[in-house]
């Protein structure tokens, strides 16, 4: 049985919500963690810290901008935004994991 208008819109209305408060989590989130990496950063390798506080606020100003964008997008735009977005994510995430390999490989030796 096909949906309704109001029931699709409804659904649509849901997921709008849905990805906005998953946009403001991931903010929180990245701010949280960003803080306690530089912190880390700032007490092992000040002559870094710099370094790190550009590139963390970048990546806030990124994500802001990526979840300004979704708020005028479709459902269907959000999803293809929020793929891609997670797609790059791995890729970073992938080159982290086979630097920390190659570090653990040379503790090893």
């Amino acid at each position: 049985m096909p949906m309704s208008d109001s029931s699709s819109e409804k659904r649509e209305d849901e997921l709008t919500r849905s990805a906005k408060e998953f946009a403001e989590s991931l903010v929180k989130l990245v701010g949280v963690t960003g803080k306690t990496l530089l912190k880390g950063i700032e007490e092992t390798f000040p002559e870094l810290s710099k370094s790190a506080q550009e590139i963390l606020s970048d990546l806030d100003k990124s994500l802001t901008d990526l979840f300004r964008s979704l708020d005028k997008a479709t459902v269907s735009e959000q999803r293809e935004l929020l793929s891609a977005y997670k797609k790059m994510l791995l890729v970073q995430l992938n080159k982290i994991e086979e630097r920390l390999k190659r570090l653990d490989e040379q503790t090893d030796r």
